[in-house]
C-alpha cells in the first residue's frame, strides 16, 4: 500500500447544537433517568411537556417543562 493517505478535516456544522438529555424520574425503576427519544407534547390543559422512554426498562416518561 503507497498510495497517499488524503486527510482532509470534517466540516464542523455550528448550526446544530449537541442534544439536550432530559432526565425524569422513572417510576418502574425509581431513579431519574435520561430519556431516550424525547418528544415535546401539550397536554389537553394546554401544559408543555417531554415524554419519552426510560432507556433501561423502556417505561413511558414524562416531565412538564416551560416554554
Amino acid at each position: 500500500n503507497s498510495q497517499p493517505i488524503d486527510l482532509k478535516p470534517e466540516p464542523v456544522s455550528e448550526a446544530e447544537p449537541p442534544p439536550v438529555m432530559i432526565e425524569a424520574f422513572c417510576v418502574k425503576c425509581k431513579q431519574k433517568r435520561s430519556m431516550r427519544d424525547p418528544h415535546k407534547i401539550v397536554t389537553k390543559n394546554g401544559r408543555n411537556a417531554m415524554e419519552g422512554r426510560c432507556p433501561v426498562c423502556d417505561t413511558r416518561l414524562f416531565r412538564f417543562v416551560s416554554g
